[in-house]
């Protein structure tokens, strides 16, 4: 009997917690129109502050037209466009109210049809354009906007990619003094850009190199996934040189292409 009266009050407590969890949750959940064109619906504060999952409906239509994640009323995660259909138009992801993170564009079917990368607002990196899901137009953008690579899929045909494509390595390099000890020591920071068309596999390293490009050592690999790195090597006086390694692996070509850019 006594268990069964403490089991009665554990499952009323509990009762009471979620139904307390629920009210307050219900509580914050709030709708505001938008320009007489939009209704807002989540977490939104007497004085209009958007916090957490917020939709967004057409007024008129009353179809969803946008998902958003927000903190203290800036952009921040996941944001969510949908076409009129229902389908999504667009996923991006912003931080601290600045848009950062790849971007996919999509049609009404739900086939991608363009995808980039935004870092803080600023367009950078790769820019695709997709025709029925497959590539055909790969650009790569550097920090000020310059278009530092291009291949269009289409006028490649069964060429090489380096028939189309004359340079692709694209890097700044500062050096500078390090005082250890009494003793000063070269150093170079080097930034680098990585573009990897779809299909062709970039890999990018750093190495050293003698006069006729045999490897002496591999200093580092860089990760394909960025779309930049910066590293910093010593600058120690020597007779070989320190290299960017590019392997590609180019369908039209028999095995693997292999480049090399002294760094200067």
């Amino acid at each position: 009997m006594m268990k069964r009266k403490r089991f009665l009050l554990k499952s009323i407590f509990l009762l009471v917690i979620i139904t307390g969890v629920f009210l307050a949750c219900s509580d914050r959940v709030k709708t505001v129109i938008i320009d007489n064109e939009t209704r807002a619906e989540g977490n939104i504060s007497e004085d209009s502050i958007f916090n957490g999952l917020i939709r967004f409906f057409n007024l008129k239509s009353g179809k969803l037209e946008t998902v958003a994640n927000y903190s203290d009323n800036k952009l921040n995660g996941e944001r969510i466009e949908y076409n009129s259909n229902g389908t999504i138009l667009s996923r991006s992801f912003y931080e601290k109210g600045r848009q950062n993170g790849a971007v996919d564009v999509y049609n009404e079917k739900g086939m991608r049809v363009n995808s980039y990368f935004m870092y803080f607002d600023l367009k950078v990196g790769d820019d695709i354009s997709y025709r029925n899901s497959v590539p055909f137009l790969y650009n790569f953008y550097s920090f000020d906007g310059k278009r530092l690579f291009n291949i269009n899929y289409d006028s490649l045909g069964n060429r090489k990619i380096s028939d189309v494509q004359s340079d692709y390595f694209f890097y700044n390099k500062r050096t500078f003094l390090i005082t250890k000890y009494s003793t000063n020591e070269r150093r170079s920071e080097i930034f680098i850009y990585l573009p990897n068309p779809p299909g062709y596999n970039f890999r990018y390293s750093i190495v050293t190199v003698d006069d006729k490009y045999q490897i002496l050592s591999e200093i580092e690999k860089l990760d394909g996934v960025n779309r930049w790195e910066i590293f910093e090597v010593n600058e120690s006086p020597s007779p070989h040189h320190l290299a960017i390694k590019l392997e590609i692996d180019d369908p039209n070509v028999a095995g693997r292409t292999t480049m090399f850019k002294i760094i200067e």
